[in-house]
């Protein structure tokens, strides 16, 4: 029974502290290099308010985890910098060119200038110059019915899956940002203690200068570089002109995220790694006494958040085809019948 007991206690991923506050809960660091560089530096900058006898070495592994972080967050700015001038334009350029061609065909010449350096039909698909039977005469049928926006269902999906995707990075900032602002504030000495029963160590509290910190120097710039890979990653899938191509992409786009663990996998130390997942979070239990539907169900605001962001995008905010009239996915419908069928093909 005793055996049972500790397996359970020690395969739980929130468990009772015995130093601090017998009825807390713990968390675990994320594998990553930001929650590695935060683990690290708490835990050094304790030791060297403890007085450590190998000072050089703590203040030296401080400053290399900063490096790595600052490695990870210049390689991802640098990434979306050349993405979007090597990757994105262009492809937003095509795409503008095809839907360009589409709408002065299909308009009879009855187009007006968006601004952008294409033309918009006048008064869209069912006001008077759309003419559908034109399309029969369109030199470039097989480019222009593969605009992701004539199927803004499944471009519609794409999109709420990359969402997904940057959603998790989101989540684990803000996470990082709650568990600050409610853990104690207090001074390096105390801000960790052992666990009688293992050889872990526990967060219980930090001074508010630090928490200030690693806001500035983690969260923040996690949050941004993350909000605009979304917006790119977005842009680039809706000028996408091929249906393939739009959920190659979107998993391509991924790597830039997972750089995140790749740079802690392959560049920290055994023994950093080690010391990351030996250090834990201290919770607050008044998350967990509670059965509320914000604690249950709270997580689902972050899937319909996401609906909402693509809903958004494809309607108000993308500017791949800025006034986009709508108008391809009528005129394509019977070619796109011939060539893409669930039951025929």
């Amino acid at each position: 029974m005793a055996a049972t007991t500790r397996f359970s206690n020690e395969c739980s991923p929130l468990r009772k502290t015995t130093e601090h506050n017998p009825d807390s809960l713990t968390d675990n660091f994320e594998e990553t290099a930001y929650d590695a560089t935060l683990a690290i530096t708490v835990t050094d900058l304790h030791r060297i308010a403890d007085n450590s006898s190998i000072m050089g070495v703590r203040i030296a592994r401080i400053f290399a985890s900063l490096f790595l972080l600052w490695i990870l967050i210049f390689i991802q700015i640098y990434l979306l910098v050349q993405i979007k001038i090597f990757v994105t334009s262009p492809a937003v350029h095509s795409i503008r060119a095809v839907y360009d061609h589409f709408e002065r065909h299909m308009y009879k010449g009855h187009v007006m200038d968006s601004g952008y350096g294409f033309a918009l039909g006048m008064g869209g698909p069912t006001g008077p110059y759309y003419d559908v039977k034109a399309f029969e005469s369109f030199s470039d049928k097989g480019t222009v019915c593969q605009v992701p926006f004539s199927q803004w269902k499944y471009l519609g999906i794409v999109l709420y899956i990359w969402t997904l995707t940057i959603i998790g990075e989101l989540k684990s900032a803000m996470n990082q940002v709650v568990w600050l602002s409610r853990l104690d504030s207090g001074t390096l000495n105390g801000a960790i203690e052992p666990r009688r029963e293992s050889d872990e160590y526990v967060v219980v509290g930090l001074p508010n200068y630090l928490k200030f910190m690693i806001v500035i120097m983690l969260v923040i710039p996690r949050t941004l570089i993350t909000c605009v890979l979304c917006w790119l990653g977005c842009r680039w899938l809706s000028a996408t002109l091929d249906f393939s191509e739009v959920l190659v992409n979107a998993v391509a786009l991924e790597f830039i995220i997972n750089l995140n663990q790749v740079l802690y996998d392959k560049l920290m130390s055994s023994r950093n790694k080690l010391e990351v997942q030996l250090i834990k979070k201290e919770l607050p239990t008044s998350e967990f006494d509670k059965a509320t539907f914000c604690g249950y169900l709270g997580t689902f605001s972050w899937g319909i958040a996401g609906l909402i962001w693509v809903y958004l995008y494809l309607v108000k905010i993308q500017m791949v085809l800025p006034g986009y009239n709508w108008d391809v996915q009528m005129a394509c419908a019977e070619w796109i019948g011939e060539r893409y069928d669930f039951w025929r093909i």
